[in-house]
């Protein structure tokens, strides 16, 4: 008989405890691409992070080199350059670094291969 109870009681603490760390989980987040809801719109611009992000200078720097860059030839293999060297300070409330790094991946690919580059975030729409 006491073994039943005492097993009881331990499946009990174990139920609460898988619980309190399943919704601590959820109401964090685990940051990065879990913690979005949906769809990001990048019309508005790069979303920003409460946590430590890159610094939102650095990377308008960079992304409006590249872009001016990118219309001729030449051009485009001075900006595929600047892509690679590229460095970006850190700040807590930057810009959400996985969504930075997508985006500037998405330009490589553009550039080496010929293709348009994708749309700049925060640009309008036309």
């Amino acid at each position: 008989m006491n073994l039943g109870v005492y097993g009881l009681i331990m499946l009990a603490a174990l139920l609460i405890l898988g619980m309190v760390f399943w919704a601590r989980g959820r109401r964090l987040g685990a940051g990065g691409m879990a913690s979005w809801r949906g769809r990001i719109d990048l019309a508005k611009g790069f979303p920003h992070t409460r946590q430590n992000g890159y610094l939102a200078s650095d990377v308008d720097e960079v992304l409006d080199g590249v872009y001016a860059l990118s219309a001729g030839e030449q051009g485009r293999a001075a900006a595929l350059d600047g892509l690679h060297a590229a460095q970006f300070g850190v700040a807590r409330g930057g810009y959400d670094p996985t969504v930075v790094d997508l985006h500037v991946d998405a330009m490589i690919v553009a550039l080496q291969t010929g293709r348009e580059l994708p749309v700049r975030p925060g640009a309008p729409r036309t």
